[in-house]
């Protein structure tokens, strides 16, 4: 019989691959996420399957209804403006937060995190970005500018956020911007957060 240690660490293995496939849309919005199914392609227990989502619930990745089993949620416009709004907010004040104390090791994450996020870009970009394929390196870039912040809550919300918000990127595919409004962007971002960054890091990255 697992342990509870074991049993969590099958619980938050169910959470991370769970989460990722709904991102990505290996599960689609609106389906049926039924238990017979998700048993054996995650290969875990029905104990920490329920536990996994439910946490998934309260971060708002899926939907649990009474009678009605648990669904992927329905991708909205509505939902799409929330996040949007939420997210400038939220994570503005965890960069403000971040910049005020970051230290020597935050600053080289932020740069270091931009450098490869550029190199990234740069190999698979063409006239629009690939999110399918730059997107785990966009993903560790913000986390990598919020990681500076004190407070491990609100930088869980950042995430979360930006996890659900790139569900709408990635399956809406809309976002049409170049490689180099991207880049300019992002380093715009570096360049306001970090304190006295260190310009050829950032101007000269591969």
């Amino acid at each position: 019989m697992p342990t509870e240690s074991e049993l969590s660490l099958q619980s938050e293995f169910a959470v991370e691959h769970l989460r990722s496939d709904i991102v990505s849309g290996a599960w689609s919005p609106g389906a049926k996420l039924k238990m017979r199914e998700l048993l054996p392609r995650y290969d875990i227990g029905a104990s920490p399957m329920r536990e996994a989502l439910a946490r998934l619930a309260a971060e708002g990745f899926v939907e649990q209804r009474a009678q009605r089993g648990v669904r992927v949620p329905e991708l909205t416009f509505e939902e799409l403006q929330d996040l949007s709004a939420t997210r400038q907010i939220v994570e503005s004040e965890a960069i403000r937060l971040a910049a005020l104390h970051g230290n020597h090791a935050w600053r080289d994450n932020v740069v270091a995190s931009f450098s490869l996020y550029e190199r990234d870009i740069r190999e698979h970009g063409k006239r629009a970005v690939d999110w399918r394929t730059t997107e785990p390196r966009h993903h560790l870039f913000h986390k990598a500018v919020v990681s500076g912040c004190p407070f491990p809550t609100l930088r869980g919300i950042c995430d979360s956020i930006h996890l659900r918000l790139t569900r709408y990127r990635l399956q809406l595919n809309a976002y049409r911007f170049g490689p180099d409004e991207v880049i300019g962007e992002h380093r715009s971002l570096v360049m306001a957060t970090v304190p006295k960054p260190p310009r050829k890091a950032i101007s000269d990255s591969p």
